[in-house]
This record gives structure tokens, C-alpha cells and sequence, in this order.
């Protein structure tokens, strides 16, 4: 078997703590003597482990149960009180999105009579042609009139005048404008 750094620094635990069988154990001891780098870094961690073995054993003073107990009620009453908060804002939320939820269906559960606003008539403003010596718009096209309002306009010669400013659009777009909206 043999061992190179990146698998030696991924089961240099398991070599630590003679959880290897004897090939894999001596395969990383020979990588030992052939790496200096590993070498340097079992040293280091070896170094490390007898010094944590030869310090003394580290004695809590009498006092240090109760306050840690105390510290600990105060965390757990803390979390507990942002817990409550959190819950509060996450209730006024999914009301917010229930709300918002019930006004989109709303219109859905509707009789099905539904209002349909007039049809406007546009007409060139006699206010600009006398002011500004010209016309302030233009026809591009005319349509028939269609909805609630149809019957009652059908024969009095009114129809609907798309208006474009002067100048403002030339002939291509006009077309393809025209064209879009399904105007011949």
C-alpha cells in the first residue's frame, strides 16, 4: 500500500489513535520517514498531545456550577423570548400573504357581471390648431366601435380615430403598429 500526503492527512486520526491495520500502520510510518512536510506535521501534533498530557488537571472554583447553571437559564430564556417574536412575525405575515391571497380571489368569485367602461371618442383640439396653426394630431386609422355602447352609436356616423402627433411617426411604424393590432 502506499500512502501520499493528501490520504496521510486524511487518515492521520485513524493513525493517531491505532485504529489501522499493520499494512496501512507501516505504509504511513514509511511515509513518515520519506515526507518531511508529514513528518514536520506528526511531530507538531505529537508535540501538541504531550503538552495537553503533561498539564495539570484544571480545577472549577465552588462557584462555577451555579453560574454556569445561571448563564445557561438566561441563553435558554432569551431563545425562548425570540422564539415568541419570531412567531409573532411569522402570524402577521401568512395574515398579510391570507389577505393578499383573499383580494386576488375576489374578483374570481364574482357574480359575473362585469362594468365596461365607455368607449372615448378622440378628436383633434380646435383650442391648439388656433394657437399653433396646424393640426395637433393626425388619423392614423379608423375603427368600428364595438361593446355596450355600439347599439346606440350604430348609424350616427361616429367612429373611433386612432390619433398620432404630427410628425412623430413615420410611415414603417405606423404600418406596423397597424399591423399588431390587427388594423388592415
Amino acid at each position: 500500500m502506499i500512502v501520499d500526503c493528501p490520504d496521510f492527512l486524511d487518515r492521520y486520526s485513524d493513525f493517531r489513535d491505532d485504529c489501522l491495520d499493520a499494512e496501512s500502520r507501516s505504509a504511513f510510518e514509511g511515509h513518515i520517514r520519506s515526507c518531511a512536510s508529514c513528518a514536520r506535521y506528526d511531530r507538531v501534533v505529537s508535540s501538541g498531545v504531550q503538552l495537553f498530557a503533561s498539564a495539570p488537571e484544571i480545577e472549577p472554583s465552588e462557584d462555577f456550577y451555579p453560574r454556569l447553571q445561571h448563564r445557561i437559564f438566561h441563553l435558554e430564556d432569551a431563545r425562548a423570548l425570540s422564539n415568541r417574536r419570531a412567531s409573532g412575525a411569522s402570524l402577521a405575515a401568512l395574515g398579510i400573504a391570507a389577505a393578499v391571497a383573499f383580494a386576488a380571489w375576489t374578483p374570481s368569485l364574482s357574480s359575473g357581471d362585469t362594468l365596461q367602461a365607455p368607449v372615448v371618442l378622440a378628436s383633434e383640439s380646435a383650442a391648439y390648431t388656433h394657437w399653433f396653426g396646424g393640426p395637433a394630431v393626425q388619423p392614423i386609422h379608423s375603427v368600428a366601435i364595438h361593446g355596450p355602447l355600439a347599439p346606440a352609436l350604430e348609424g350616427s356616423g361616429a367612429e373611433l380615430l386612432l390619433w398620432s402627433p404630427v410628425g412623430s411617426m413615420d410611415p414603417t411604424f405606423a404600418s406596423l403598429t397597424s399591423a399588431r393590432a390587427g388594423i388592415p
